[in-house]
């Protein structure tokens, strides 16, 4: 069962820009997972054409918010820089907003717990931030181990992560931000 929480409530994501994601995405045309997480907290959905249609200094002043832990100046921003570039798309959310997600859970979900196993990855989820846990989900929708074992290793102290196997036969998949990682 997952817990409620309330959009007023803080949540960590301390600076969080994945070295894959500025390396594959310089200008940010693509929503990055710090982004997508404060926007999964906020109850907001954005379209990636608006995205794209904020310039990159906007861009850039919303990961700074996402970055950040309070929640409700992060939607509020958002939702000045909507108006202001004359987004089309309802955006309204209830006030009494709460977010339901797997990895707010105090427990790893089964379904983590065996990607990450499958992943030959071990890290234990107490010890995780937010953005940590919200990175191990988002592996699992993709189903991208060697993303996972990525981000696991530059999200975490050395000591909480290890790989069961360096040399791991698992094939690599490029595709978990929607085009080439590795390029």
């Amino acid at each position: 069962m997952n817990k409620a929480l309330p959009v007023s409530h803080t949540i960590d994501a301390s600076g969080m820009l994945l070295t894959c994601e500025r390396e594959a995405d310089p200008n940010f045309k693509f929503i990055p997972l710090i982004v997508r997480m404060k926007l999964d907290l906020a109850g907001v959905k954005i379209s990636l054409d608006d995205w794209q249609a904020f310039s990159l200094e906007q861009r850039m002043g919303l990961i700074s918010l996402a970055s950040d832990n309070d929640v409700s100046l992060f939607k509020h921003a958002l939702m000045s820089m909507l108006e202001e570039i004359g987004s089309v798309t309802d955006y309204t959310v209830s006030e009494v907003h709460t977010v339901s997600a797997d990895w707010l859970e105090g427990t790893e979900p089964e379904t983590v717990e065996k990607f990450r196993k499958l992943a030959q990855l071990e890290v234990d989820w107490h010890a995780l931030s937010y953005f940590g846990r919200f990175i191990l989900c988002y592996a699992v929708k993709k189903d991208s181990a060697e993303f996972c074992q990525q981000a696991m290793q530059e999200l975490c102290d050395p000591k909480q992560v290890q790989r069961s196997d360096i040399n791991s036969s698992k094939p690599e998949l490029n595709s978990t931000f929607g085009f080439d990682i590795h390029s």
